[in-house]
């Protein structure tokens, strides 16, 4: 996004945490991550296993939530947004590509008909 002749940082993440529990212990996924992605930067996201990856990414992407600091798209705060508004937010900037891509695997589509 440009503003003013300016490149605005579209995506950013300030001292983000994300803590599962599990009973009563708690399992720390990220650990104040905290970055600034530009618009149109390409960005890749390596790790050891357990990491903490997947769960970056889960956040960055509007699927969880962090358990505190915070998420901006082009300068919006979208970690206090109600579940509606982050799934058109979702829709409308940000798009995944699944290592395993067949989330459907029960269904099958019926062969091409020859001419048509």
């Amino acid at each position: 996004m440009l503003w003013m002749g300016v490149r605005m940082t579209s995506l950013v993440a300030e001292n983000v945490t994300k803590v599962y529990r599990k009973g009563s212990s708690q399992v720390p996924a990220l650990r104040g991550v905290t970055l600034e992605i530009q618009d149109g930067e390409s960005v890749a996201v390596m790790g050891p296993s357990g990491s903490g990856k997947s769960t970056l990414l889960y956040v960055l992407g509007l699927l969880a939530t962090p358990t505190s600091g915070r998420v901006l798209i082009d300068g919006r705060n979208v970690t206090v947004l109600d579940d509606i508004t982050r799934s058109s937010l979702r829709n409308k900037y940000i798009g995944f590509v699944f290592q395993s891509y067949n989330l459907l695997s029960g269904l099958t589509a019926p062969p091409a008909s020859p001419g048509g």
